[in-house]
């Protein structure tokens, strides 16, 4: 259900603790309602990587980002929403809770009232570092933001981790009105996504791109640090060009963020599989069906390596390993606005304390499963989802068009080279004939073309 249409800023007003609230229609975009909060002097603090996404939608798909102490659902604290029978519920106090990560199971939000913070300035830097060095950043809980990218299954040659790392620091400008004009409309993501990754797929299976190539060109090399405003600090981020195969996301404590990452480089190595792996912190949430009951780190899986022949397989194998370690063995979760390979309760929902509760609310919102589909109902107990995470034949349609383009290439390289190497013969045949017209001479100067 599209509710882009549905956008309309209500305004600010103080929550009564010395903060600030705004409330606006669920049909706003991140972007839009960014730029409307900053020429304010105000801003959304948890958004994540999609700004084109709505802010209701965001809210019920569990959208997280860069900012260590705050999950994008926290901010929450009032919502009016449209339920299954077509009447209007106001959402407030615990319920609120219930609505973050819904995956629209109980209703439509049309409005919402959030948190927000004055503008931020933050002082950013990226280096590339080891997996210790990683772990010590991921460990700390001063930073505002931070996200760490690296490689599994493909040498990235030295410092095998981008580490972006943001503070907030005491700027004057802190709170300042923010007139922007170059937020991200999704035409750049398209292209790049279309035809940009189109390129990486292609070439994915050449040793040398998996390589080090990769680790230059999917990593973010380093920068000294600067001071820059938190939106512009995330457009910056580290975590810039990955998102190259449908992606899944895991949340374990952190305690278990290092085992758990150093398991899965073993499983990629011996698969023979490569991902673009993005580490980000998620704080506790209070969310019902949260999945990150504690402060956790979550890991963002891409693949890229294709054309392996049975490349989806292994991809399917790879991540249910990762799921079944990060619920059974670590007490995490899946986010579930985003791909998983077991689709049942037990392995979605296992550690989220108030699932329960969840259920008892949506049968009482929807008692005919109206907002119902079989996505969302193998979420809940209610039967496995049977549409598969990834079509296997995708390896074949894969294969097909890598093998074709590779044979256009090839036709395109044999027809120019054939093109040059008959002007080149042409030119010499040419050059050696004899001249129909001898040269003149004037003078005992050579005639430059110009008849006296």
């Amino acid at each position: 259900m599209s509710i882009d249409g549905l956008c309309n800023y209500v305004g600010l007003l103080p929550d009564g603790q010395g903060g600030q609230l705004a409330r606006f229609s669920g049909g706003c975009t991140i972007s839009n309602t960014q730029k409307w909060l900053m020429a304010q002097g105000y801003q959304l603090v948890g958004y994540g990587a999609i700004m084109s996404q709505t802010v209701a939608g965001a809210l019920a798909t569990s959208l997280h980002g860069e900012f260590t102490n705050h999950s994008f659902g926290d901010n929450l604290v009032g919502a009016r929403a449209v339920l299954a029978d077509g009447s209007i519920r106001d959402v407030v106090g615990d319920e609120v809770h219930a609505w973050v990560g819904s995956m629209g199971e109980l209703g439509v939000m049309v409005e919402v009232t959030m948190r927000v913070w004055p503008t931020i300035r933050v002082l950013c830097e990226t280096r590339r570092g080891s997996q210790a060095e990683a772990m010590q950043a991921l460990s700390r809980s001063d930073y505002t933001m931070l996200v760490v990218d690296t490689i599994i299954g493909a040498d990235t040659g030295d410092g095998p981790f981008a580490i972006r790392t943001c503070l907030e620091t005491a700027s004057p400008r802190t709170g300042e009105p923010i007139h922007t004009t170059n937020m991200p409309d999704g035409t750049a993501s398209l292209v790049y996504e279309t035809y940009g990754l189109s390129m990486l797929r292609l070439a994915s299976t050449l040793p040398t791109v998996r390589g080090p190539m990769v680790g230059g060109f999917l990593l973010a090399p380093a920068h000294a640090p600067h001071e820059e405003n938190a939106l512009d600090a995330w457009m910056n981020s580290a975590k810039g060009t990955y998102n190259v195969y449908p992606h899944s996301e895991l949340a374990v404590p952190m305690e278990h963020c290092n085992e758990f990452l150093t398991r899965m480089a073993a499983e990629a190595n011996r698969l023979g599989v490569s991902y673009i792996i993005a580490i980000k912190i998620v704080a506790p949430s209070q969310a019902w069906r949260t999945w990150a009951v504690h402060r956790s780190c979550s890991i963002n899986l891409d693949f890229y390596a294709f054309g392996l022949g049975d490349s989806v397989t292994k991809d399917l194998e790879f991540r249910a390993f990762c799921e079944t370690m990060a619920v059974h063995e670590y007490g995490g979760g899946l986010h579930l606005g985003k791909m998983w390979v077991h689709a049942d309760r037990q392995s979605l929902l296992l550690n989220a304390p108030r699932a329960g509760d969840f259920e008892t609310l949506r049968l009482t919102l929807d008692p005919t499963g109206k907002l119902q589909n079989e996505h969302t109902r193998s979420t809940h107990g209610d039967g496995e989802c049977t549409i598969p995470p990834l079509p296997v034949e995708l390896d074949v349609r894969s294969n097909l068009w890598r093998g074709f383009v590779w044979l256009g290439v090839a036709v395109s390289l044999i027809l120019s080279f054939t093109a040059c190497g008959t002007y080149a013969w042409a030119y010499r045949q040419r050059a050696m004939e004899p001249s129909l017209v001898p040269a003149r001479k004037t003078d005992g100067l050579p005639l430059l073309g110009l008849n006296q």
